[in-house]
């Protein structure tokens, strides 16, 4: 199914992923991951952006964003990219394409959020980088279950509402539905949530966003016969 036209909405949050160009590795060592954290600190603050969730992965980065305007997530992450791309390049003495096209993005309901935060937490353990989510460094795990410290860059008064019902799914670790909803979604763009969500959004857009209820075709001998009403 072809990609739809990018759909930012200001004020939702988004569940934003960026993968290395052929999925190649994208950071190095620590210096790397600290530089990534910091370009996004500065350019969502920036491009008030707000930030609810990240985790930075060898090759991808996975982002819970909320954008002020429908602008917002391009300003802020085009910096981000654009600059960090262009540091490990000169140090690599690297060219070329370094992410694999645009950033993903899909605007999510309350439910598919809290997914989201789990989804982002696991990454690193369903990778097999190490055993449990608090292991992994880089990750918004550690602000959620340290609000007091924080880390800098996590909006934790925004996401706390739903750090309870995340921490379910994480400590249970295993595949959820809206998981797999949420790689399907990015895969062509399409906002996801229930109906009430579709139809606020559409009405924000102006635009057909819900997906299109699938069911058999109706048998060629039972097509009604214009004739016969």
């Amino acid at each position: 199914m072809a990609r739809l036209a990018r759909v930012v909405l200001p004020g939702i949050p988004h569940h934003v992923t960026q993968r290395g160009n052929g999925r190649a590795q994208t950071f190095f060592g620590e210096a790397d991951y600290q530089l990534y954290r910091d370009l996004l600190a500065t350019h969502c603050r920036n491009s008030a952006v707000g930030v609810l969730g990240w985790c930075l992965m060898p090759n991808h980065v996975h982002l819970i964003l909320t954008p002020s305007d429908e602008d917002g997530l391009r300003r802020a992450l085009s910096k981000v990219h654009r600059r960090f791309a262009g540091h490990v390049h000169a140090r690599e003495n690297r060219s070329g394409h370094f992410w694999q096209g645009r950033f993903g993005c899909v605007a999510m309901d309350e439910a598919h959020l809290v997914a989201s935060i789990a989804y982002g937490a696991l990454n690193p353990v369903r990778a097999r980088l190490v055993s449990h989510v608090g292991d992994w460094p880089w990750s918004s795990i550690h602000a959620y279950r340290n609000p007091a410290r924080g880390d800098g860059i996590t909006d934790i008064a925004a996401v706390a509402p739903y750090l309870e019902q995340a921490e379910g799914l994480i400590a249970a670790g295993e595949e959820d539905a809206r998981f797999n909803a949420l790689r399907k979604a990015e895969s062509i763009g399409r906002p996801i949530g229930n109906d009430a969500f579709y139809d606020s959004i559409e009405k924000q857009t102006g635009r057909s966003l819900k997906p299109a209820k699938r069911g058999p075709k109706p048998a060629k001998d039972q097509v009604s016969d214009p004739s016969s009403d």
